[in-house]
């Protein structure tokens, strides 16, 4: 069980987070990979790995639809 996880899901309203969900971040896409510290590790479509903060100019998408979106 990643706790880490459970806490950003609780603490920004994100029930449907998981390792796997696709984001866009500054006009890439990437896939959530995990956790470190209260930060999403995710890895980009040219391979970059990153962390990110979970509200910070960030959209979620589930099935090719943008669930949640942070970005300006």
């Amino acid at each position: 069980m990643d706790y880490k996880m459970d806490y950003i899901r609780e603490t920004y309203d994100l029930p449907f987070l998981r390792k796997g969900i696709h984001v866009i971040f500054q006009g890439k896409t990437g896939v959530v990979t995990g956790t470190h510290a209260a930060h999403l590790k995710v890895k980009l479509e040219n391979g970059d790995k990153i962390c990110l903060h979970p509200t910070w100019n960030i959209a979620y998408c589930i099935d090719g639809e943008i669930v949640k979106d942070f970005r300006n």
